[in-house]
């Protein structure tokens, strides 16, 4: 059985295409949810992806480190 922190760890390969942070460390991932073999990581038979407008991303949402990387401290 897959778990949340594998797909987390997948989803942090997926960079933005603009900035070189990835989607998770964004804070573009809200969430994860995992139903049997239900997500889009290696071994994973389907995946459902929910694009959402709320709650609106801002920058408060990317993590620590990618803000230091970013220069937003």
């Amino acid at each position: 059985m897959i778990t949340k922190e594998q797909v987390y760890e997948a989803l942090q390969e997926c960079y933005d295409p603009e900035i070189p942070v990835n989607i998770v460390d964004l804070g573009l991932v809200y969430d994860v949810e995992i139903d049997g073999g239900k997500v889009a990581v290696e071994g994973v038979e389907d995946a459902t992806v929910d694009l959402v407008w709320d709650p609106p991303w801002n920058p408060s949402m990317i993590n620590e480190e990618a803000k230091q990387r970013l220069g937003i401290v």
